[in-house]
């Protein structure tokens, strides 16, 4: 092995941060009430209140789950048809 013998292959490093798994790193707390309002202002920084917003990433969301849904239903052939011609 190449500039790697220091490395132990098979064994998992620990995380300098991993401190018995706790949650203190995690700000939107998904356990707790209000974790909704925690999650918009700590991924997109706004407002909680910013209804509008919200239903915009909702359409958004939506919109990419059709186009992903149209991409694998619509353009790509079924995989007998490759397997044919090889």
């Amino acid at each position: 092995m190449t500039g790697a013998s220091n490395i132990e292959h098979g064994v998992k490093r620990k995380r300098d941060d991993d401190e018995e798994d706790d949650f203190s790193h995690d700000e939107v707390r998904l356990w707790e009430d209000g974790f909704k309002e925690r999650y918009y202002e700590s991924k997109f920084a706004v407002s909680p209140t910013d209804e509008g917003f919200r239903s915009k990433v909702a359409l958004e969301y939506v919109r990419g789950l059709c186009w992903v849904l149209q991409y694998y239903y619509q353009v790509i052939q079924p995989p007998f048809q490759y397997i044919m011609f090889k």
